[in-house]
């Protein structure tokens, strides 16, 4: 999304008044992040003034693959607890580091924050994040 202000075009991912380019900010999101064991989650790259040929650089404690360098990785959990994320963006004129400890909550299945509604013929599923959101009411 682009905006206009003071005679200026400006756009929420790179450059600056004087069109130069200005160092990231990290910041990330997922469709949801409380999810039972086995589960996958889809994370989004949300840093501002990354721009083109930005580089990301997650961590994944507790989670499979433990790295990644994609800018929306998915990410399974098998065990039950509590596990924080790390993303560092990277682009030409500099880098930021952010840490969400306890982001993603790998909880049992009697105890996720949702209910089946078999009237609308959604039925729990443990496969995917996305799957698992459409059935918390």
């Amino acid at each position: 999304n682009y905006y206009w202000n003071n005679n200026v075009w400006y756009t929420p991912c790179s450059f600056n008044r004087l069109g130069t380019l200005e160092p990231p900010v990290a910041n990330f999101n997922s469709v949801c992040n409380t999810v039972g064991p086995g589960s996958c989650i889809q994370f989004s790259d949300r840093s501002t003034n990354a721009g083109q040929g930005a580089a990301w650089e997650w961590t994944f404690p507790g989670g499979t693959p433990l790295l990644s360098n994609q800018e929306k990785p998915y990410v399974c959990y098998e065990t039950e607890g509590n596990y924080e994320v790390s993303l560092t963006v990277k682009n030409g004129v500099g880098e930021d580091s952010y840490t969400w400890t306890q982001y993603v909550q790998v909880v049992k299945g009697d105890k996720l924050p949702f209910s089946e509604n078999f009237e609308l013929g959604v039925l729990l599923n443990h496969e995917s994040c996305q799957d698992l959101q459409s059935s918390i009411r």
